[in-house]
């Protein structure tokens, strides 16, 4: 039910949020294998609630982009 350019943001957004989490997650990863972290840990509501920050934040920048 989205015209284009709606549908264009919603995908910008959603491969912004995907894409900056994915790079995230790993890097907590390897800092936390590396001995560099060793007390953080988001659990699944961590990253679910900074992906959805991740994908606010996209939109935002998608939507400035097209103004």
């Amino acid at each position: 039910g989205l015209d284009e350019m709606q549908r264009r943001l919603q995908v910008e957004a959603v491969c912004f949020a995907t894409l900056s989490m994915l790079f995230v997650a790993l890097s907590v990863d390897l800092l936390q294998v590396a001995g560099f972290l060793r007390s953080l840990h988001f659990g699944w509501e961590g990253y679910f609630a900074f992906t959805f920050f991740l994908y606010s934040l996209g939109l935002a920048r998608a939507n400035r982009r097209y103004q």
